[in-house]
């Protein structure tokens, strides 16, 4: 299953294979997926589905060879369920199946697990008042955890890292945790480290998050995204090393940026307006339980505040940068605002843009 659109297909052309869930390990350390049987080498497998044969480059004798062989291991359906104390590892989910668990319970908790080693992605919660605490989602094949419709969801104590194995494109979806068409959502105290993709990514009309006291460092992506959504406050955080941009707000407004730690991204934070607009419902990333348009959901950058953070040692060409590229507004007329941050400048290149 592909997006279909320039820049939005989920498959890299460099990793073919990575939406076919087939995985094999051999001793723990997992083998990659080739295309043909004149592929295979030392490191790889092939999955003959013709034959029912699965072929490995490895020399097994002696050794411990693990396939996947499950789609799912855990999908909840029941009402104020709680899932507690148990690790998933090395299911086989596809794209289309959403995770190796899957919550589709409203009040429920989960509690306490290691969701690792999946093909596609760890976990995915999709309904309402959910509180996932300490949990672990580490290697997955996509992506660590999703959620969709989770209003008044709340993470805390997550570990993220590791995610995107199969080295699945950015857009429309990898990484550590991707959150959508939700309300009042609140991901706190958890850490998203060395995900392959945006690391934490709020996206398609989230309204009233709050990002709190998370470390989010050392992933390739953009680190903390908060994408055609409204009504954010991101305090507290410490957000470096490696990511296209250390704080992404884009198409959105009413956002305080308060507290934070931001350093050694290529933008520190990057404030953006793109040609998206919420009245135009044709447009894809609407909430479609809520009225539309949707007074509370705009898509139009604007009323961000940003207060006592540290950003600096960017590696791009600014620390603080603000573009609107529909060029209808200025900072000024999008009501941005700068107030009691330091601003450590590595190089002399580098330099505020607003």
């Amino acid at each position: 299953m592909d997006g279909g659109g320039l820049g939005w297909d989920f498959l890299n052309p460099d990793y073919p294979w990575a939406a076919h869930p087939d995985q094999v390990w051999i001793d723990g350390n997992a083998q990659s997926h080739v295309g043909a049987l004149g592929q295979v080498k030392a490191g790889t497998f092939f999955v003959d589905t013709a034959s029912s044969k699965l072929y490995v480059g490895s020399n097994p004798s002696g050794h411990e060879v693990r396939s996947s062989d499950l789609v799912k291991a855990v999908t909840v359906l029941g009402e104020g369920s709680t899932l507690r104390g148990i690790g998933v590892r090395r299911f086989a989910p596809s794209v289309p199946d959403m995770g190796a668990v899957v919550v589709y319970a409203a009040n429920s908790t989960i509690d306490n697990l290691e969701i690792t080693d999946n093909s596609t992605t760890g976990l995915s919660t999709d309904a309402a008042n959910i509180h996932v605490t300490n949990v672990m989602v580490a290697r997955n094949g996509m992506l660590g955890a999703h959620a969709n419709y989770a209003d008044n969801l709340v993470v805390t104590n997550m570990l993220s890292t590791g995610n995107n194995t199969e080295h699945f494109n950015r857009a429309p979806v990898s990484g550590g945790l991707k959150i959508t068409r939700s309300r009042h959502v609140v991901v706190s105290n958890s850490a998203f480290l060395r995900n392959a993709g945006n690391a934490l990514w709020f996206d398609e009309s989230v309204y009233d998050g709050q990002v709190l006291g998370n470390d989010i460092v050392s992933n390739t992506g953009n680190a903390l995204v908060i994408e055609i959504s409204a009504a954010f406050i991101v305090a507290n955080n410490v957000v470096a090393k490696k990511g296209i941009a250390g704080i992404l707000i884009g198409d959105s407004n009413k956002v305080d940026v308060w507290n934070n730690t931001v350093t050694g991204n290529n933008r520190d934070l990057n404030i953006v307006q793109g040609d998206r607009r919420a009245s135009n419902l044709s447009t894809p990333g609407h909430d479609p339980r809520q009225s539309l348009p949707d007074p509370t959901m705009t898509w139009i950058t604007g009323q961000v505040t940003i207060g006592n953070n540290i950003l600096g040692n960017s590696t791009g060409n600014c620390i603080l940068c603000v573009e609107d590229y529909s060029h209808q507004q200025s900072a000024e007329q999008m009501k941005i605002t700068s107030n009691g941050n330091v601003f450590q400048i590595g190089r002399a290149s580098c330099r505020e843009r607003v």
